[in-house]
């Protein structure tokens, strides 16, 4: 499905500006609001039909959580005191993950591409196989390095769709994730675990605050060194 095809029945807020400029990471949500299955398989396919990726590979897969007992597991892997308790106010958690095979599942997704844009060329298939093979020659780091770049564009517009239904979202990736192995039956060979994302309604003490990028400070370069300063 393509982005004119989809319903956008849970579209809250259309307007881009408080959409993209008024999202703020919302620490504190209110326990009591859910956000049902339907809508939460609408969100994703909103983001998978909105979220670019190389040859619409898809390289990423996503965990989701809305139960308490799954709520509370992700929290136990949470670092104190700085994600700790988060989770388990949330709708719902979810996992992002990089796919180092997504190899595996790109005959399907050609597939699917072919009904939607009957035109698109065939020599896709050879040509990204090819590359598959280039990515991960050698220690793999290409592949993780690109991967690592598409889950981070999925995971955006996953906040910014969110957003678009009236909820709220905050980032967290203060935790352990070696442990959703054993939590989750996670194959982190294959999945390289990215970021928690909790998704809700904040609560009315949550106080946001907002972050300013400093692309040069964070390096400890001062003024006067940055590229093209006198």
């Amino acid at each position: 499905m393509i982005g004119k095809d989809l319903p956008k029945s849970n579209i809250r807020n259309n307007d881009f500006i408080n959409v993209v400029f008024g999202r703020r990471a919302t620490r504190f949500m209110n326990p009591d609001f859910k956000v049902d299955r339907e809508e939460i398989v609408e969100i994703f396919s909103e983001m998978n039909a909105c979220t670019p990726s190389a040859v619409n590979t898809q390289p990423y897969k996503f965990l989701v959580i809305d139960s308490d007992e799954g709520k509370k597991k992700i929290d136990s892997i949470m670092r104190p005191p700085f994600d700790r308790d988060r989770t388990t106010s949330c709708s719902f958690a979810v996992v992002v993950f990089a796919d180092r095979k997504w190899i595996e599942g790109f005959d399907e997704l050609y597939q699917n591409e072919i009904t939607i844009v009957p035109d698109y060329p065939e020599m896709m298939v050879p040509v990204t196989y090819e590359w598959y093979e280039e990515l991960t020659a050698g220690d793999g780091s290409y592949l993780d390095k690109s991967i690592n770049f598409q889950a981070g564009q999925a995971s955006m517009m996953l906040q910014c769709i969110c957003r678009a239904h009236g909820l709220n979202t905050s980032v967290m990736d203060a935790w352990d994730p070696e442990l959703l192995t054993d939590l989750f039956g996670i194959d982190l060979e294959r999945y390289i675990p990215e970021v928690v994302l909790t998704i809700g309604e904040h609560r009315s003490c949550d106080r946001a605050l907002p972050l300013h990028g400093r692309p040069f400070h964070h390096l400890g370069l001062a003024d006067d060194s940055r590229p093209g300063a006198a």
